[in-house]
């Protein structure tokens, strides 16, 4: 996966393996070289003789630092992995994020072009029976309204539609799209795994893992602190003559610091502090993913339905009988109810106007249709309660709709 953020993780990753490396080195011996005079004679000394020294020396790790240190690069870099599986999964969480947003952005871009087209062939309607006086000029000031509507509507779902495309090629560092069109597929729901597998898969993802290396690593820069209060030993060999190098002396040489000040408390007191902040942290990991748990088992989905509707189902409401109709357009499973004198129309048809259809599963023709075979065919005194007050009155009559409806009207 090409992505900006990851690839500075995956340069963490292999900074901590090049440490890795380095902590495996031995100290490099020493030559130390001295020569003294150089033949500058001194002032009142008859015998001026130059004097040589080398000296080969070697510095020893004691206390374990060496193993201590390589206990560290192993914690840090196995906690660099997990860290970069950590940002893989959630890179690749938001690319499948913006993809489903584009394929959302596409559909609403889709519905409101054919929201669009279906608002201007009703407004061309209008406009001809408004030129044959069958119509008043009033309803084409309200379908030409309509028009506008729809009109910005599908400018905003086109301006939607173009930030979701860079936003998801943004997720692999594209400073523009290259593609046309994303495909994908939102109706189908993969199955969901059981509650106890998502615990058991949440307690061994990286994001848990890590905090395992984190203590690691803190335990380990705790005792390679520990092992640094011990000095260092170092030794060496050497040789020293005058100009006669037939007459020379040989030398062994050993230093060690003497830890009377500086015996690395700090350095172990910061390394104490932070293998308890390390321990706190995974607890409160893990009360963090035990409370997500118990929300999502203790929460409350959205609830069954008592009864599924079908059409020319009766409900009864007090002595009032209701009767289902079945009017898909705005949504598919829209309804009306109708009772002897109203029909409450919902999102399906208001007065003057009709529901909007860019939603998932609508369809203008659907509507119009819905509205014709269903409402249209009621008694013209019937009245029309609508969901909304969108028009002039907030009702109106099966007849007047069905009459002067700038939307329902068919050629």
């Amino acid at each position: 996966m090409h992505s900006p953020e990851l690839q500075a993780f995956s340069w963490e990753v292999r900074a901590s393996e090049a440490r890795a490396v380095q902590a495996r080195r031995f100290p490099n011996p020493e030559l130390d070289m001295r020569f003294y005079r150089l033949g500058i004679p001194r002032q009142n000394t008859e015998l001026d003789e130059a004097r040589r020294r080398v000296i080969l020396s070697q510095e020893f790790e004691l206390g374990g630092k060496r193993s201590r240190r390589l206990e560290l690069a192993g914690a840090e870099q196995e906690l660099a992995g997990w860290d970069y599986e950590v940002k893989r999964i959630e890179v690749a969480g938001v690319v499948v994020a913006r993809f489903a947003e584009l394929l959302g952005a596409q559909r609403r871009a889709d519905s409101a072009g054919r929201s669009f087209d279906f608002v201007e062939e009703m407004h061309d309607r209008v406009s001809t029976l408004v030129q044959t006086g069958a119509l008043r000029s009033l309803e084409l000031h309200q379908s030409a309204r309509q028009l506008a509507l729809a009109r910005i509507e599908l400018q905003a779902a086109e301006s939607d539609l173009a930030v979701a495309r860079f936003r998801l090629a943004a997720t692999w560092g594209s400073r523009s799209p290259l593609f046309t069109e994303a495909v994908g597929d939102l109706e189908t729901i993969g199955l969901v795994p059981g509650i106890e597998v998502v615990l058991e898969q949440a307690q061994a993802g990286p994001a848990v893992a890590r905090w395992d290396s984190e203590l690691e690593r803190a335990e380990a820069a705790l005792g390679l602190a520990k092992a640094e209060r011990v000095p260092d030993l170092r030794t060496g060999v050497g040789v020293r003559w005058q100009d006669d190098f037939g007459q020379r002396d040989y030398l062994v040489d050993f230093e060690i610091a003497l830890p009377l000040f500086d015996r690395k408390q700090g350095e172990i007191l910061e390394g104490r502090y932070n293998k308890e902040k390390a321990l706190a942290d995974a607890e409160k990991l893990g009360k963090l993913l035990h409370s997500a748990f118990a929300r999502i088992l203790g929460g409350k989905g959205s609830p069954q339905p008592d009864v599924l509707l079908e059409d020319g189902d009766a409900i009864a409401v007090g002595d009032t009988q209701l009767t289902v109709l079945h009017t898909p357009g705005h949504t598919p499973g829209s309804i009306c109810l109708y009772t002897t004198g109203h029909v409450f129309t919902g999102d399906t048809l208001f007065v003057q106007a009709v529901g909007r259809t860019d939603l998932p599963g609508g369809s203008g023709p659907q509507l119009i249709e819905s509205v014709h075979r269903k409402i249209f065919t009621l008694p013209g005194e019937t009245v029309v309660w609508p969901g909304h007050h969108y028009g002039p009155t907030p009702s109106s009559t099966v007849a007047l709709e069905r009459e002067t409806n700038p939307f329902t009207l068919k050629a």
